[in-house]
């Protein structure tokens, strides 16, 4: 009976270890989650940020045409149809 109580007290600390260690480990998974997640978002505003700016330059080039195509077309030297075509093309853009 005496080695039992012994036993029953080392037991209750190898489980309360283990407990920790459970915890611990618990601890750790969040941590790398929160991580990723955190990463994630960032790479998805970054992409976002250089997605806008590559529609603003589609935009700039797009009004660019537009306004190319409405000289010559003063000119003579396009037909207001092609004209209207890159005018709907910078409306879209």
């Amino acid at each position: 009976m005496k080695n039992f109580l012994v036993d029953a007290r080392r037991t209750d600390i190898e489980i309360r270890k283990r407990d920790l260690q459970i915890s611990e480990l618990g601890l750790e998974e969040e941590v790398r989650t929160v991580i990723r997640d955190v990463q994630l978002a960032y790479f998805e505003v970054m992409f976002s940020l250089e997605d806008v700016k590559v529609q603003e330059k589609a935009l700039e080039l797009a009004n660019q045409l537009a306004a190319d195509n409405k000289a010559k077309v003063d000119a003579g030297a396009l037909a207001p149809l092609d004209a209207k075509q890159a005018e709907a093309q910078a409306a879209t853009a």
